[in-house]
């Protein structure tokens, strides 16, 4: 009797939390369960060094990590393997401990580690950022859309060839690292903004902090792109930040040319194939402008867990409604902020057109204020 061959394995959904466009995923450790973000920017998967003290896990080699950010923080080799659960259902290991404060800080709730592309391989990843969720599937299967892009890796990091139209009607083929772990939409490195002279056929508008990564804050100057190539797909009026001296690698370019980031991959369900060495991008439903911040706040957590302006760009909404460094954002209209609100509110934040009004405290003193948005890149409204 002739037997059907067995039924592939079925593909495992896991839970995910969106911070902006950062993905998080719950990774159970030790019978605790702590928030990962997703990052294919990040060749191996780490845990936070602070956690790693607390859980009283011996420490092994030292060394500091660098990234985007002209600054490097400290890290630690675990000396035996340690096995978690991604989502309590996929067993994973970590192999070194980082300090991820800054990351948390910026993030805006705790970040206990990271899943880096050591994870990545060892399925075929479907990424849904509507939804939002992540499917594991069993590396035998082949991705299933018609925009399918060859990776290339360096240094454990995904690749793809893409294509940005400039203003002056020029068109540039680049190698852009594929950066779920990045907020930017695009982010070009020093030599090729150098090489093409991009500052002049782009004219950002503003200088922002773009990059908060590993090695800290990164400023760079913002303009847009007339459009953004991606195998069939393109995309129009795409943010770009160009970046110059103090952003680490974004500013040496030495394994890559540009960064594609979540702000671009959030536009697309995701398939992620390293064994294979391809990348699908699929149109989602969603349309119009990629939004850029609207307002002019930089906003993080300050240690007592409340939400802190960190800094203000210079002619921007929040300058004309008076805000500045250090000032304590406690309510949004009638409804207090917590550390749980500061991804929505950032998201209220990237809409022009609105009339915000915020209740602020700096030292023991509250007033409120009005912000109104508008497009810090003279995005068209659509």
């Amino acid at each position: 009797m002739q037997t059907s061959p067995p039924a592939p394995p079925a593909a495992t959904e896991i839970r995910v939390e969106r911070a902006q466009y950062h993905l998080l995923v719950p990774v159970d450790v030790e019978g605790q369960a702590y928030w990962f973000i997703v990052d294919s920017g990040a060749a191996a998967s780490v845990i936070d060094l602070g956690l790693a003290r607390l859980l009283g896990w011996p420490l092994g080699q030292s060394f500091d990590a660098g990234g985007a950010g002209g600054g490097s923080v400290a890290g630690a080799v675990l000396p035996r393997t340690v096995g978690v659960s991604v989502a309590g259902v996929v067993p994973h290991t970590l192999v070194a401990a980082l300090d991820l404060s800054g990351l948390t800080s910026a993030e805006g709730r705790p970040l206990a580690g990271i899943l880096g592309g050591d994870f990545l391989r060892r399925f075929v990843v479907e990424i849904n950022y509507q939804a939002p969720a992540i499917r594991l599937h069993d590396p035998a299967e082949r991705i299933q859309t018609a925009n399918q892009l060859p990776l290339t890796f360096q240094i454990g990091h995904p690749h793809l060839t893409g294509s940005v139209g400039l203003p002056d009607g020029r068109e540039l083929a680049l190698d852009f690292v594929v950066d779920l772990g990045s907020n930017l939409a695009v982010g070009i490195t020093q030599p090729v903004v150098e090489r093409e002279h991009l500052n002049a056929a782009i004219r950002p508008r503003i200088r922002y902090p773009v990059g908060r990564g590993i090695g800290g804050a990164a400023e760079a100057g913002v303009g847009l792109l007339a459009s953004l190539r991606l195998g069939v797909s393109q995309l129009t009026e795409v943010p770009v930040a160009l970046f110059g001296e103090g952003a680490g690698v974004l500013t040496t370019g030495a394994y890559f040319e540009a960064n594609l980031g979540g702000a671009v991959l959030s536009r697309f369900t995701v398939f992620l194939d390293y064994g294979r060495s391809l990348i699908g991008l699929e149109p989602n439903a969603q349309s119009g402008p990629i939004e850029f911040d609207s307002s002019g706040l930089i906003l993080g957590l300050a240690e007592d867990g409340e939400v802190m302006v960190s800094s203000v760009i210079p002619a921007s909404p929040a300058t004309d409604a008076g805000l500045a460094i250090g000032d304590r954002i406690v309510a949004v209209g009638p409804e207090p902020v917590t550390a749980q609100g500061l991804d929505r509110l950032r998201t209220m934040l990237r809409k022009p057109g609105l009339a915000v009004q915020l209740r602020i405290r700096n030292r023991g003193a509250e007033r409120t204020v009005t912000l109104t948005t508008r497009s810090l890149l003279g995005q068209k409204a659509r």
